[in-house]
């Protein structure tokens, strides 16, 4: 029993070395084909979630620096700060994201109307309002604002032209638009339109 047991043991041996080198050998094989696709793989990974989180950072930021500049331009105006709060409004109108470029220039536009800068207010509201990125609510809003900050001023034809997008029955804004309408027209004497 004693020399046939290490025999077996021995070519069992032999064949798990063969075996595992076979392995290895294929497994080199696959890798020098197919080892470059696999380290370009995983590159393309890492570099995907790196820029994503990069990406991800400067978002915000860039949302968190614009926010302070807008909070500034807040507080400017509050302080009656008029000239630097305009100016501050416009920078931001200028250079930040479409939401608060678009909130800047509603504010620059409450400025100069506090400031009793109408036509330059409204000016301001018209160019938000004509602005395609930025968000439909915010240029409807200027739409309204613009009207309503010329209403002793337009005319009753410029007013509707003016509205005329937020007189639309499904539009947030209707309500606004024609109490707007009705007001130019009490203003004007027409009782009628008014009601």
């Amino acid at each position: 029993m004693g020399p046939g047991i290490g025999k077996g043991t021995r070519v069992s041996e032999l064949f798990r070395e063969v075996d595992e080198e076979v392995r290895q050998e294929q497994l080199l094989k696959l890798w020098k084909k197919y080892g470059g696709y696999v380290v370009a793989l995983a590159l393309a990974v890492v570099l995907g979630v790196g820029t994503n989180i990069g990406w991800r950072e400067y978002r915000r930021a860039t949302m968190e620096a614009e926010g302070k500049s807008f909070a500034a331009a807040v507080d400017l105006a509050t302080k009656g700060e008029t000239e630097q709060a305009k100016a501050a409004f416009a920078a931001l109108a200028d250079t930040s994201s479409d939401g608060y470029a678009a909130l800047a220039r509603l504010r620059e536009a409450g400025v100069l109307r506090a400031a009793g800068d109408i036509d330059g207010a409204a000016a301001v509201l018209d160019a938000l309002a004509a602005d395609d990125s930025a968000p439909d609510e915010l240029r409807d809003l200027a739409r309204l604002q613009a009207a309503t900050a010329l209403v002793d001023r337009a005319s009753g034809d410029d007013l509707e032209s003016r509205l005329e997008p937020l007189l639309a029955p499904e539009s947030a804004w209707r309500a606004s638009a024609r109490e707007v309408l009705g007001l130019a027209a009490l203003r004007r004497g027409d009782k009628t339109v008014a009601k």
